[in-house]
């Protein structure tokens, strides 16, 4: 085992990305890797083995359970964050959704305390790829495969809105395939950590009124508003992932965080057969996405209807696979290095409080409103 203070490093490079194999040093900027948790036992029963990787909030490591010798993932919060109430709460607010969500795709918590003065969280180990990284490679996938990821994200996404939480940041990024192959992918929805109770008064509110939390990319309305949101905000952001992976474009892309919120605001989705590859769209489908991405939440499918019609659906895409109509051998028209630009349009593209102009609705005069009665224009 590793002993406490040695040299161990994440299997990648967080400053250039190259895999270190655990080195002490990167093989690639020469960036040195000292890490004191390293060896260290944490809650009596969690001993730290490696880095796994760091975000913007936590580092996350491998640690082994000493009561079973089972591997599991510690999250600490990062240092820079320790004095800093809102992401300290935020942090707990991640543990606490957690522990109340029992769900296959829904990565479990065992255990969540403070160590040497920082907030950590142990949670079940999962290896894999994002959907984000499935979705940069150059083919895309077949309407079954994406019906059967999704299916699993909303199955996990109905269980937390019953639990009257909200995710508030669904998107590629923070769903983990499982299986390299599509076709048998089980999934994981990540990171709650802006999740929202939308009952009762358990929690101080973080967010301020108007202010805008999420990835403009898959946004709902309301949300790029900064008005109230609930369950129905996050079915619009699996309508934008559903759009996204059918046609390898989202409905509303490029320049900057506003222009991607005044198109959900202001702007209807294209028809699917204006973006991305030639391979038509199971007009069924486009339907369930379009029904996914009304502008208001009440026209909306709650998480299980959605579900439901992904169920339904999914017979009939494979059959419609083998005809004429299936994804082989056709090339997309969103190439690879179109969808790695969108890509990182996306990620420059944080949490904004910036929100799109609302146009009024210009209002008629008498005379207009009588002319409009007579002639059977309504208002």
């Amino acid at each position: 085992m590793t002993s406490v203070g040695a040299q161990v490093g994440p299997e990648r490079c967080p400053l250039c990305s190259v895999f270190t194999d655990g080195a002490a040093e990167c093989p690639g900027c020469g960036m040195k890797f000292v890490d004191e948790r390293i060896g260290v036992t944490v809650g009596g029963a969690y001993r730290i083995e490696r880095l796994l990787g760091q975000g913007g909030i936590g580092r996350v490591y491998l640690a082994t359970r000493s009561s079973d010798n089972t591997g599991v993932a510690i999250k600490f919060l990062l240092d820079k964050w320790i004095d800093n109430h809102e992401q300290i709460t935020r942090f707990s607010r991640e543990a606490e959704a957690l522990k109340k969500l029992k769900h296959a795709a829904i990565v479990e918590l065992y255990d969540y305390g403070e160590h040497a003065g920082t907030p950590y969280m142990v949670m079940e180990l999962v290896s894999g790829g994002t959907l984000t990284d499935r979705m940069l490679k150059d083919d895309l996938l077949p309407p079954s495969g994406v019906v059967k990821i999704l299916a699993q994200v909303v199955d996990a996404l109905e269980v937390a809105h019953k639990a009257h939480i909200v995710h508030r940041d669904v998107k590629p990024e923070n769903v983990m395939l499982l299986d390299s192959d599509a076709a048998a992918s089980r999934v994981k929805v990540l990171d709650f950590g802006i999740a929202l109770m939308v009952k009762g008064n358990e929690h101080p509110r973080l967010t301020a009124a108007g202010e805008v939390r999420g990835t403009p990319l898959y946004m709902s309305p309301e949300q790029c508003m900064g008005r109230d949101i609930g369950p129905g905000s996050d079915i619009y952001s699996v309508g934008v992932m559903l759009y996204e992976l059918l046609t390898g474009e989202a409905p509303f892309a490029g320049g900057s965080a506003v222009d991607l919120m005044d198109g959900h605001v202001n702007r209807p989705p294209p028809e699917m057969a204006e973006h991305g590859r030639r391979v038509p769209v199971p007009p069924t489908l486009e339907k369930i996405a379009m029904w996914s991405l009304n502008k208001r939440p009440e026209h909306r499918p709650t998480a299980r209807q959605l579900r439901e019609a992904f169920e339904r659906v999914r017979p009939e895409l494979i059959e419609w696979e083998k005809t004429s109509h299936g994804v082989d051998g056709e090339a997309p028209l969103s190439t690879k290095a179109e969808r790695v630009e969108q890509a990182t349009v996306a990620a420059r593209l944080p949490a904004t409080t910036a929100k799109p102009t609302i146009p009024e609705k210009p209002r008629r005069g008498f005379l207009g409103r009588l002319f409009g009665r007579l002639f059977g224009k309504a208002e």
